[in-house]
């Protein structure tokens, strides 16, 4: 089962203005990783600071991972966290911005390819900057080496398929951007290669897999499988007004 989900022009700068939208992940905020599937470490992945929680299969691999807080297993907590962390996916995933789509400059490149069911491409990203704001992008979002955050406010990033950043691709906020204030939600996998990095919270309708030196400064939290290799994660408080 995956999460229920539903679904909704640009320069090299890409700008979109709009009032914060409302998030509160209710008791989902208790835990830096809520998933699914079970939590799989391969190596000595660590720290995840903070709670975890599954409502499926067991958490293994810990140690030699390292994990700072308590872990739920199967328990009423892990349901209830994993409820209101789908609520928030399927309420950004309803949310209509801006949608990601080529610019001129070649920072964001729309290609064709394997596994674009509507034909709308992959979306390849290669060091564009956001203002804050929503954004669409209804396939695959590809950050092939940098996204810039620029400036103090909301971002939201829904996806139609995978969320993937490529070996040392990072989400990089300057300005006054903040981690806490950083959403993407995935309409499938997402995907950390080697020395990825990620400034902010990420919803994803299936695994999450973060590669080796891979790392979050933000919460995870998925309806599939988590996979950790030599990865960290440290959380962030989560605004709720």
């Amino acid at each position: 089962m995956k999460f229920a989900f539903t679904l909704a022009t640009l320069a090299a700068v890409v700008t979109f203005v709009s009032a914060d939208v409302a998030i509160d992940l209710g008791t989902a905020a208790d835990f830096t990783v809520v998933c699914v599937g079970g939590i799989i470490n391969t190596g000595g992945s660590g720290p995840i600071i903070g709670n975890v929680a599954t409502t499926g299969h067991n958490i293994s691999g810990f140690p030699p991972g390292a994990i700072t807080g308590d872990i739920e297993e199967r328990t009423d907590a892990a349901d209830q966290a994993h409820s209101d962390a789908e609520a928030v996916w399927n309420m950004l995933r309803a949310l209509e911005g801006t949608q990601v789509v080529s610019t001129e400059d070649g920072t964001i490149v729309v290609t064709k390819g394997m596994g674009d069911a509507d034909g709308n491409g992959t979306t390849n990203v290669t060091g564009a900057v956001f203002t804050p704001g929503i954004y669409n992008v209804f396939s695959i979002l590809h950050v092939v080496t940098n996204i810039t955050l620029d400036g103090e406010g909301q971002y939201i990033f829904t996806t139609g398929s995978h969320f993937d950043l490529d070996a040392n691709a990072s989400i990089i906020l300057t300005n006054g951007a903040k981690a806490s204030d950083v959403f993407f939600a995935s309409g499938d996998s997402t995907n950390l290669l080697a020395g990825a990095s990620v400034a902010g919270t990420i919803l994803s309708n299936s695994a999450i897999r973060l590669a080796a030196g891979a790392s979050v400064l933000g919460n995870l939290y998925t309806q599939g499988l988590m996979t950790f290799t030599e990865a960290s994660v440290t959380p962030v408080v989560t605004p709720t007004d």
